[in-house]
C-alpha cells in the first residue's frame, strides 16, 4: 500500500511540475464501449445506451446522437417496413438502412465502412459517417478514448487561433509561471487531500530554470527548491536543507528546459481544434478557449512516471480553459480539471485534480542564475 500511495504522490508531483484502449476487434464482433466519450462542441455528452464498436468503428444510439448534433426529432424518419432511416438537416438528406453498407447523401450513393445496426433493441448509427455528412469534423483521440465532433468552420477558427498563439510563443525565451493545484485522493475508503504551489522562472536561451514548490499533505508542508543549470539538477533536500547535484546528459537536460519553455502553449492538434470552443470573456482584451479535452503529452508523462508502481491508469473526466491575450496572442493563464483512475494489483484509487496557472514576464528583465554557494556546496549524485 505504501508503494501505491507513493505512486499516487509521484503522479501528482509529476503532473504539477509538468503543468505549465481500444481493444483490437474481430471484423464481425460488436463490443460495448462505455469508456468511449463523445465530445460535441467542447462538451462530453451522456447517453442512455452504451456506445458500441463494430469493425473498429464507433456507433452511437441514433436519436440521442442526432439530437446532440442539432437534428430535430421530426427530421428523423424511420421506415419500419424496410428498416431504413432518413435524416434531414438544412440542405442535407442522409439515407441509411439497417445492416446495409450502401448509403446516400443528397441522392449520391456512398459506401459506409460499418452499417447501421440494431443492438439490444436500439438503433445504432456510425457516428463518423453521419457527422461528416452533416458537415462536421470528426476526430478520434486515443489517449482519452474520445470522439470529438465540431463544425468545420469552428474547427478551423480554433486552429487559426492556436497557430497564431504558437507562432507568437516562438519568440519567447524567458517567462515566469505560477501554478496552484488541489488534489483529492480516494483510496481504501479514505479521502486525503493535497495541495501544491509552484513558482518557476525559465530562460530557454541560457538553458536555466529555477523552481520553488510547496506540497501540503494532511497539513504538513514539503518545500523543495530546484535549479537547472549547467546540464545538472540542483535540488534542496526538504529534510536536512542540504543541496544535491544530479548531472544529466546534455540532450536530456536540454529537453527538460525546452519542454518547460513550451509548456505555456497548446499545440494545434486535431483534438485541441475539435474539442475547444471560443467563449465570451468579461475582459475585452482576452480570448477564452474551453473544452473537454486533455493535453496528450501530460497524460503520457503521468503514465510513464507511475509505470513502476501502477498497472492501470485512465482518465475519467478532463477539461481545460485557456486565456489568450487578444493583441499578442500569448497565453495568459490556463485552468485544468481532471479525474484519474489508478490501480496497483487489486488496489485502486481515484484522484480528482484542479489546477490553475498564470504566465507572466515574457522576455522580462530577470535572470536565472545559480548562486555560487549552492554550486560549491552541492553533493553530487549519480544517475542509475
Amino acid at each position: 500500500m505504501k508503494k501505491f500511495l507513493f505512486g499516487l504522490t509521484t503522479c501528482a508531483i509529476t503532473l504539477t511540475a509538468s503543468f505549465a484502449c481500444t481493444t483490437a476487434l474481430a471484423s464481425s464482433s460488436v463490443v460495448e464501449s462505455p469508456a468511449v466519450k463523445i465530445v460535441i462542441d467542447g462538451k462530453t455528452g451522456t447517453y442512455t445506451n452504451t456506445p458500441i464498436i463494430s469493425e473498429g468503428r464507433t456507433l452511437l444510439p441514433l436519436r440521442e446522437v442526432l439530437t446532440n448534433l442539432g437534428v430535430k426529432n421530426e427530421e428523423i424518419k424511420w421506415n419500419d417496413s424496410d428498416k431504413s432511416i432518413r435524416i434531414s438537416k438544412d440542405s442535407t438528406t442522409i439515407d441509411l438502412k439497417i445492416n446495409d453498407k450502401n448509403g446516400s447523401v443528397n441522392g449520391e450513393k456512398i459506401d459506409i465502412e460499418v452499417p447501421p445496426m440494431i443492438y439490444n433493441d436500439s438503433t445504432y448509427i456510425p457516428v463518423r459517417f453521419v457527422s461528416q455528412s452533416l458537415g462536421k469534423k470528426v476526430v478520434w483521440d486515443g489517449s482519452t478514448t474520445s470522439v470529438l465532433i465540431r463544425d468545420e468552420k469552428d474547427y478551423n477558427e480554433v486552429k487559426d487561433l492556436l497557430e497564431k498563439s504558437n507562432k507568437a510563443s516562438e519568440s519567447i525565451e524567458k517567462m515566469k509561471i505560477k501554478m496552484n493545484a488541489d488534489y483529492d485522493i480516494f483510496s481504501d475508503g479514505k479521502n486525503s487531500k493535497m495541495t501544491a504551489v509552484i513558482d518557476s522562472e525559465t530562460n530557454t536561451k541560457t538553458l536555466a530554470m529555477h523552481m520553488n514548490m510547496t506540497m501540503n499533505t494532511d497539513g504538513k508542508d514539503i518545500v523543495t527548491e530546484t535549479y537547472y543549470c549547467d546540464s545538472a539538477i540542483y535540488m534542496k533536500n526538504p529534510l536536512d536543507g542540504k543541496w544535491m547535484k544530479t548531472p544529466l546528459e546534455i540532450g536530456d537536460y536540454e529537453k527538460i528546459i525546452k519542454d518547460q519553455g513550451k509548456s505555456f502553449s497548446l499545440k494545434a492538434t486535431e483534438a485541441m481544434c475539435a474539442g475547444l470552443v471560443i467563449k465570451e470573456s468579461a475582459n475585452p482584451n482576452e480570448i477564452i478557449l474551453s473544452g473537454d479535452v486533455y493535453i496528450d503529452e501530460l497524460f503520457k508523462n503521468i503514465s510513464t512516471s507511475t509505470s513502476a508502481n501502477t498497472t492501470k491508469i485512465g482518465l475519467d473526466k478532463f477539461n481545460i480553459e485557456m486565456s489568450i491575450d487578444k493583441e499578442t496572442y500569448l497565453p495568459k493563464g490556463i485552468a485544468m480539471k481532471m479525474a484519474i483512475n489508478m490501480g496497483v494489483g487489486s488496489e485502486s484509487a481515484k484522484m480528482n485534480i484542479s489546477a490553475k496557472g498564470t504566465y507572466s514576464d515574457y522576455n522580462g528583465d530577470f535572470d536565472v542564475t545559480l548562486p555560487d554557494s549552492i554550486k560549491n556546496s552541492a553533493t553530487e549524485m549519480k544517475m542509475n
